[in-house]
């Protein structure tokens, strides 16, 4: 006769094979799948502490026996031993890994975790399921590509602002050493609204709002300095006005294009009703007229507005500037050392031969953004004739 502790003993081990067979997990894995399983798990869901720690070493617990089972079974002490915690900071790890449906209690009646081979060969094992992590991998990575597109959105928009505040302050400083503007508005509105830009990342992030505010903000002051330096300037206003020079641009190969000063209510001072100092340091290409731009630069046309003064070239060179690669800040530095009508012009002219590169088929600039800063660099350094080649350009197109 058998003694009671045997019996008890087969019983047991009965109850256990049967509830392993009802409720066996049915997903095969192997370790590499277990841990990118947890990575993306722990990015997904944010664990930090302990229960990333104790779900990184149920993956790397994985033994690829048997059928493969994702089923581990590390005691709480090797938990402990390999995080480096208590085993009561084990049990609420795996509790908590448990309430976020990443892992399921598989343990035997007597709470141990083991594996077993039965005599016929059949294995029992007894531990921590990690099917459903690895059921929800396909969620995991859709949340990580969110989250990840999400620090990209943040950090563009955090580079948008960036470059705003800068185009905003260098336009306040120059129109504060060189002008009278009011620009009290203006610096309000600078304040306020550094006062919403947090100056690190936050965990509530840029809303776009605030970069929109800011890229208005960029646009009024560069309107205002625009406006203010466009009067120093002298772009005549239309083609065919008392303002244009009466001498016959076609016959002169674009050797004589200064223009006389206007004589009638039409001026620029009287049009954008500003005092123009008369003594005012002259700048390279001043004596540029708006039809010798418009001939020499037909694609201007693609600026959806009619370009009827100095304002309107200003205006179309900032809705052209993005197609040359130039970037925002290049051009905001130009205007402070040439001012924004001849950065205009230059960007004009630049667009132009970049479309005339293009339709040639030759396709000899590499690169426009560096193109157009080279043109932008020449004019300011006084090496760049922009009057000479324009005229050239115009002979081009007007033959």
């Amino acid at each position: 006769m058998q003694p009671a502790s045997s019996a008890i003993q087969r019983l047991k081990n009965a109850v256990l094979e049967t509830r392993s067979a009802v409720d066996q997990p049915v997903t095969k894995a192997t370790r590499d799948q277990l841990r990118e399983a947890a990575r993306l798990a722990q990015h997904a869901l944010g664990l930090k502490g302990t229960p990333r720690h104790v779900l990184i070493e149920l993956a790397v617990s994985h033994r690829a026996v048997g059928e493969g089972l994702p089923v581990v079974w590390p005691s709480n002490e090797r938990l402990a031993s390999k995080v480096g915690v208590t085993t009561r900071a084990i049990t609420a790890a795996i509790k908590e890994l448990v309430d976020e449906g990443l892992i399921i209690r598989r343990d035997s009646a007597n709470q141990k975790r083991f594996r077993r081979v039965g005599a016929d060969g059949k294995e029992a094992v007894y531990g921590l399921d990690l099917t459903p992590l690895l059921r929800r991998q396909a969620e995991f990575e859709r949340t990580v590509t969110e989250i990840e597109a999400a620090k990209l959105e943040q950090k563009r928009l955090r580079a948008v602002i960036g470059a705003d505040r800068r185009r905003v302050r260098n336009a306040l400083e120059w129109l504060a050493m060189h002008t009278e503007a009011n620009t009290d508005e203006l610096a309000a509105r600078f304040g306020s609204l550094s006062s919403r830009t947090p100056a690190r990342p936050t965990k509530d992030g840029i809303k776009p709002a605030l970069a929109n505010d800011w890229a208005r903000l960029a646009e009024d002051a560069e309107r205002l300095l625009a406006i203010t330096d466009v009067a120093e300037f002298k772009l005549l206003e239309t083609p065919g006005s008392a303002a244009f020079s009466t001498s016959d641009s076609s016959t002169n190969d674009g050797e004589k294009f200064r223009h006389k000063e206007p004589e009638s209510d039409l001026s620029i001072e009287n049009c954008l009703e500003v005092e123009v100092p008369r003594e005012a340091p002259p700048r390279s290409g001043d004596d540029i007229d708006l039809k010798m731009v418009l001939e020499a630069c037909p694609s201007v046309t693609d600026y959806p507005e009619p370009i009827r003064s100095a304002y309107d070239v200003v205006a179309a060179g900032s809705y052209l500037r993005p197609s040359t690669t130039l970037s925002a800040e290049t051009w905001a530095s130009s205007v402070l050392k040439i001012g924004a009508p001849m950065t205009a012009v230059a960007v004009i002219y630049a667009y132009q031969r970049l479309n005339d590169d293009a339709s040639s088929g030759a396709a000899r600039i590499r690169s426009p953004g560096g193109f157009t800063q080279s043109i932008l660099n020449g004019v300011a350094a006084g090496t760049t004739d922009l009057r000479a080649e324009l005229a050239t350009l115009r002979r081009k197109h007007i033959q």
